[in-house]
């Protein structure tokens, strides 16, 4: 058994976090230093399978004080 991301709850997921900790897409936008707010929105879309990277799934974590566990839903495949 392996497991994978579920990109949709995860999508859920962040923009649930984000609100309930007051983080608008912007502050994600200057706390990573992305160039555009657009990044981030695609991240929270649940019609678009777009994630993180790595490197800024460790930035979101910390800027939202959890894991990167915590924000990322997976489910168990066969």
């Amino acid at each position: 058994m392996s497991k994978e991301i579920d990109c949709y709850s995860t999508s859920l997921n962040m923009r649930r976090m984000m609100q309930e900790r007051h983080i608008t897409p912007k502050q994600v936008k200057k706390e990573l230093g992305l160039e555009s707010v657009q990044a981030v929105y695609k991240w929270m879309s649940t019609t678009n399978s777009a994630l993180p990277s790595i490197d800024n799934l460790l930035r979101l974590s910390s800027m939202m004080n959890c894991t990167i566990e915590d924000i990322l839903i997976t489910y168990e495949t066969d």
